[in-house]
């Protein structure tokens, strides 16, 4: 949309990125991984090769989004669908929620979709405040339930340590791998969604504090680190710096072993990693004083027509996304339904920003 043109010129660099480009690992601004001294309490612990791999691995990767003209297409797509049911007879008919549980379905698919995704959801909910705010709003109400049902049914007092291995990055059963690919990707899709001004503070911060309070695996470490990484990369705005150190606090208590259980090495590992993200993210003035890149880069990679393969899965309208990608053992979900009671509650930098120019 020409109106919007110029605030979306900005968000990604013009170099594509090429299979053997390697320009994030060495941006200062990226959040580094921590020697083990800069943690106060816990004591040394090994590094692990793969899981420093890993770690290195996995913050190069999270800025890399499809072509930024084939993002904004499929928005378009998307909110011009909506708009123009919204137009007929039968407005009351139009099913947000089938549109929410399908966008939730495409972004947490394929891990390296996920910013893709978040920016699609992103751009096309915008498009739909311009041209229909009641229509955007209900969108952006109806995803954020399906997207926060997910998540608590993911991870709110639920046994993931079937899912851990020994480091939580050995490979396990084919039978389960796909489950913890799921419950991981929707971590990261909350982090990038996030990023964009999706979420309100709010939102993130109740999300958050469910893995800070509920470390109960490797699994939980791993998606916590992957959640806060994405949503501090080429974000928009940040967390509040008091909730910052509250959780880095919880987490240093948690790997000094203050609470009923003894964690092994692995966990503590992960913490101290998760502890150098909330560093970056404004606990540690040094860490966080480099200049912050806002960028994304297009990854010539990450397929056009497989993005629009994702966006076009259409669940069943009763039953949402496939059954079998719930997480099994899940406790009853956290009723937070009560934080979007009204338009006004939806929240995030794109509602704010529409509804300050309506």
């Amino acid at each position: 949309m020409a109106h919007d043109a110029s605030a979306r010129r900005w968000f990604w660099s013009d170099m594509p990125n090429s299979a053997g480009h390697n320009g994030e690992a060495s941006d200062p601004s990226a959040p580094r991984s921590s020697t083990i001294t800069e943690m106060s309490s816990p004591p040394p612990r090994a590094l692990d090769i793969h899981m420093q791999a890993y770690f290195v691995r996995v913050q190069s990767t999270t800025r890399l989004t499809c072509h930024p003209l084939e993002m904004c297409g499929e928005a378009r797509v998307i909110s011009e669908a909506l708009l123009d049911s919204s137009a007929d007879e039968n407005k009351e008919n139009l099913d947000f929620a089938s549109w929410a549980h399908r966008l939730l379905h495409a972004g947490t698919e394929r891990l390296s979709y996920s910013r893709t995704i978040a920016v699609v959801v992103r751009e096309a909910i915008a498009d739909l405040y311009w041209g229909d705010a009641q229509t955007g709003s209900e969108l952006h109400l109806a995803f954020l339930k399906a997207l926060t049902t997910a998540f608590f049914c993911s991870f709110f007092k639920t046994d993931l340590s079937f899912l851990d291995g020994v480091t939580g990055l050995d490979p396990i059963s084919p039978v389960l791998e796909p489950t913890r690919a799921q419950v991981l990707n929707i971590a990261a899709f909350v982090g990038d969604l996030y990023a964009l001004g999706v979420l309100a503070d709010t939102v993130m911060i109740e999300l958050v504090s469910t893995l800070v309070y509920g470390l109960q695996s490797l699994t939980h470490c791993r998606a916590l680190h992957l959640l806060l990484l994405r949503a501090c990369t080429a974000a928009t705005r940040g967390l509040p710096l008091s909730m910052l150190h509250h959780w880095r606090d919880v987490l240093v208590c948690t790997a000094l072993g203050w609470g009923i259980f003894t964690l092994p090495d692995t966990v503590k590992r992960w913490i101290i990693e998760i502890c150098n993200v909330l560093d970056w993210m404004g606990c540690n003035e040094r860490k966080a004083s480099g200049a912050r890149s806002m960028c994304h880069r297009w990854d010539k990679n990450l397929s056009g027509e497989l993005m629009r393969q994702l966006l076009e899965y259409a669940p069943c309208a009763t039953t949402g996304p496939q059954p079998q990608r719930c997480a099994p053992r899940r406790a009853p979900m956290q009723d937070i339904s009560h934080c979007f009671e009204t338009s006004s509650d939806v929240g995030g930098d794109v509602y704010s920003h529409f509804k300050s120019v309506a």
